[in-house]
């Protein structure tokens, strides 16, 4: 009977030996999140790899394409509002509606005759949006220079079936992600040797890396021939806690880019000097959550989040000092009700014509009901932009346009409109998740209100001829992402 007892002890002592020493992967994380989904989520992604690749127009939207794309130089906000394309709505309103059709060929995209309410949308992948204008004779900025200015108040509507994958699926995969890079979590990984991304020396980002090239080798293979990193990951302690600082500084590879997609490799080029971005999501109490920068003139990203256990910790990055908030940790799937901020600053180079803006603030929320989610974004801040500069060479599509003295009042009436929006409602947007009939379908409902002056115009032309990548870029681009998703696919754990 002792020998038994004994026997039992020794078991369960192997038993809980081999649980505590061994580790969470990529892809026990990813299985533990698809579940009996996986078929499903299998099929989202063969959706969003068709949606890159493979799009057919109806003879109806490549017409209005085609206008849209000669008009550019010249839009004005009128000529669309009184073109053939927008139907008349109600109180003013003149809108067009899209309808999206997934099928095993292609996915198919015509513009209807219809009302965006009366279309039914029911296979995973199909989609109805509605984009509507009304014209306003005034502006909802009363005061200033261009108080009297005509304007044109946006609204659009999207509806998207997404089966089985919804935001608590996305929450889910963040937070099981992040707790493969717990540091209790690395300690137990081996140190294993991986050709990948041997600039990230630390011994945490070598066990990281070794075991995604083993969980995802084709996926990390394929990421890491056209892309370089000096940083990943850190583990660090304070105060007795263990934490993960997620540091990712990474860049493209120019060289296999260019040998393999020289148009996307051009098109990068081309907007090299056109300036920089940076994002960052915090608490309301201004401690930061997720800091993103990306650089056109080194091609570099930089993306910075702090983890402990699987949750997001508050940061605050003072100098060389870190400082972390513990006691307001997020735990992504438990939340129902979590209002935040998101800031944007940027600097712009047009050919020598600059425009900086220190903050453009947004108050937001993350809402989770029962069948529910939403995600919303308020315009609340624009910062006045500085312009300064003049251009150096006039690109051949702004010669025939005056560039006026006052650009920069030009432009900050333009963002003031934005912010009060639509008599004081303000522009926002919002991304709505709804299960109904244990299906889910994800919705993006956006208002704004446009200024017609010059900055639509010149704003217009920019985009056209320096931000938006030619058809060939385009094409480049597509073929990367539907890869990426081909390879995530072959390779998704069973």
């Amino acid at each position: 009977m002792k020998n038994k007892v004994k026997n039992i002890i020794i078991f369960f002592f192997i038993i809980f030996f081999f649980i505590s020493a061994s580790f969470y992967s990529f892809s026990d994380a990813v299985k533990k999140v698809a579940g009996k989904d996986r078929d499903a989520i299998i099929s989202f992604l063969n959706f969003f790899k068709r949606i890159v690749l493979v799009k057919e127009y109806d003879s109806k939207a490549k017409e209005f394409h085609e206008y849209l794309d000669k008009s550019i130089s010249k839009f004005q906000f009128s000529d669309l509002y009184h073109s053939k394309y927008m139907k008349e709505g109600n109180l003013g309103e003149k809108y067009l509606v899209y309808f999206g059709e997934y099928t095993a060929q292609n996915y198919k995209i015509s513009l209807l005759d219809k009302e965006y309410e009366t279309i039914e949308v029911s296979r995973q992948g199909d989609f109805v949006a509605r984009l509507a204008l009304k014209k306003n004779s005034v502006s909802s900025v009363t005061e200033g220079t261009f108080s009297k200015s005509e304007s044109y108040s946006g609204n659009l509507k999207i509806k998207t079936v997404f089966g089985k994958v919804s935001h608590e699926t996305g929450a889910k995969l963040l937070e099981e992600l992040l707790a493969v890079i717990d540091p209790q979590n690395i300690d137990k990984m081996d140190l294993t040797h991986s050709e990948f991304y041997k600039d990230c020396k630390k011994p945490e980002e070598r066990k990281v890396i070794g075991i995604l090239s083993q969980d995802f080798p084709r996926f990390l293979k394929y990421i890491h021939y056209y892309t370089k990193a000096n940083k990943a990951l850190e583990t660090k302690e304070s105060f007795g806690k263990k934490y993960t600082k997620l540091y990712i500084q990474g860049f493209v590879n120019r060289k296999t880019l260019l040998k393999d997609f020289p148009y996307l490799m051009s098109y990068l080029e081309d907007i090299i000097d056109i300036g920089w971005i940076h994002i960052t999501l915090s608490n309301l109490e201004n401690k930061n959550l997720l800091d993103i920068h990306l650089n056109s003139k080194t091609l570099e990203l930089n993306l910075v989040t702090f983890t402990h256990q699987g949750k997001v910790i508050p940061f605050t990055l003072d100098g060389r000092q870190e400082i972390l908030d513990f006691s307001k940790s997020i735990e992504l799937s438990k939340l129902t009700n979590y209002p935040f901020q998101a800031k944007i600053s940027f600097y712009a180079n047009i050919y020598g014509l600059k425009f900086t803006n220190p903050e453009i603030l947004f108050n937001a929320s993350y809402t989770k009901k029962t069948n529910q989610g939403l995600i919303e974004f308020k315009l609340q801040k624009i910062s006045p932009t500085k312009v300064n500069g003049q251009f150096i060479v006039v690109p051949a599509w702004l010669i025939d346009m005056f560039i006026p003295g006052n650009m920069e009042e030009i432009v900050n009436h333009f963002f003031q409109v934005l912010v009060q929006a639509n008599q004081g409602k303000g522009s926002f947007i919002s991304f709505i998740w709804e299960k109904e009939s244990e299906i889910w379908f994800f919705k993006t409902q956006a208002e704004a209100e446009f200024l017609d002056n010059f900055f639509v115009r010149f704003g217009l032309r920019v985009w056209n001829h320096i931000i938006w990548p030619d058809e060939d870029a385009r094409n480049d681009l597509s073929k990367v992402v539907s890869r990426v998703i081909e390879i995530l696919v072959d390779e998704f754990p069973k």
